[in-house]
């Protein structure tokens, strides 16, 4: 089997001019004059200046693809769902939260008759990992 004989599309998400010194555009083009059987949809995203959008645009075309536009997320999602062919959920995957007790250890800190030290840990009920994430020291009041 020669490389030329599996088809291969990519879906390339882009935020500004190409900083490599390639020109993707060139790129295609060299890969349909080999005779790879490639398609770039292209998505530029929050690309602002028509002239940055001259190089994806010209990638997209070469290669037999799409190219799209996409400014915030709502508009990300129904570029990649157009490239894709299927649809992308807009909404947030549901996440269960559960609440957990809070210990505080309060210390005296040397010097004080009342606590001066607090640390604040968390710890991952299911894999008992611990980490800390902050110790403040300093009069209570």
């Amino acid at each position: 089997m020669l490389y030329t004989e599996d088809a291969a599309t990519v879906v390339l998400l882009s935020d500004r001019v190409e900083t490599c010194d390639l020109d993707p555009c060139a790129v295609g083009a060299e890969l349909e004059s080999l005779g790879f059987d490639f398609t770039a949809h292209v998505i530029g995203f929050d690309i602002r200046v028509e002239v940055d959008r001259a190089q994806p645009k010209c990638l997209a075309d070469t290669t037999g693809g799409a190219y799209m536009d996409a400014r915030d997320a709502s508009t990300l999602s129904d570029a990649l769902a157009q490239a894709t062919g299927g649809v992308v959920s807009r909404s947030a995957p549901e996440v269960a939260i559960e609440t957990s007790a809070v210990r505080i250890t309060l210390a005296p800190l040397e010097g004080t008759d009342r606590p001066a030290i607090v640390t604040l840990a968390a710890v991952n009920t299911a894999t008992e990992e611990r980490r800390n994430k902050g110790v403040w020291r300093g009069p209570i009041r």
